[in-house]
């Protein structure tokens, strides 16, 4: 699949787009990825899902996949959960986009996180704008660590910028299971410590005189670009 453009998914049972056990988009899909058969980016544009009873987008390993400007609103898990992507820095990311963790809706539940990282490298937010998060958070970490010995107790990192956070959102990070991520923020619309800054989960060992710890916000913490 190259492009998917203007869908909407809402009121599922489940997830509103289910991408299953491993998407790979490449030149050639009944070939592996190789030098010869490189992955090829696939698209999901004005992707629209509100009010499903999981996420709003899932999927478990996927390299090659961007998400362009979707909206997102009202999903209970998340909006968006990726689990594992092994490779390609720049490959997989988020650009732009609205995440809404309760709307207007009565009817409705509200998110639990906007967005649920994958337990490995290379995926990257950028350009997405937060609204009303307030028991929620809008990342949550190390998706699927939660069943057991999935992962190895390295942290990973993700790569963050241009962010806008609506002061109706009460947390931005929520760490779960392994407790390690490592947030990049490039400019510091995540952490609000300036450009090349950093996040992370609190180990006392680990704190500087260029970190703050602040368990409301980011369940964790920040430091700015001289640590």
């Amino acid at each position: 699949m190259g492009s998917f453009i203007n869908n909407t998914a809402h009121s599922c049972g489940q997830h509103g787009s289910w991408f299953g056990n491993e998407y790979l988009p490449r030149k050639y899909p009944c070939r592996g990825i190789s030098a010869t058969n490189p992955v090829v980016i696939s698209e999901l544009i004005n992707y629209t899902a509100w009010a499903n009873k999981e996420e709003g987008f899932r999927v478990k390993l996927t390299v090659g996949i961007n998400f362009i400007n979707v909206k997102m609103a009202d999903n209970f898990i998340a909006g968006i959960e990726v689990s594992k992507t092994p490779f390609g820095q720049g490959l997989n990311n988020i650009t732009g986009g609205i995440f809404v963790g309760k709307s207007n809706n009565p009817s409705t539940r509200a998110s639990e996180k906007a967005i649920w990282l994958p337990r490995t490298e290379y995926f990257e937010v950028h350009g997405s704008h937060f609204y009303n998060f307030q028991t929620g958070a809008v990342f949550g970490t190390c998706s699927e660590c939660i069943l057991g010995c999935i992962a190895d107790s390295g942290a990973r990192t993700s790569i963050h910028s241009n962010l806008y956070f609506d002061s109706t959102v009460n947390r931005r990070i929520i760490y779960d299971t392994r407790y390690n991520h490592i947030f990049s923020d490039l400019d510091g619309t995540l952490t609000g410590k300036g450009p090349n800054s950093w996040a992370t989960f609190t180990y006392k060992h680990n704190l500087r005189p260029e970190c703050e710890d602040n368990q409301a916000v980011y369940n964790g913490m920040v430091c700015n670009g001289d640590v």
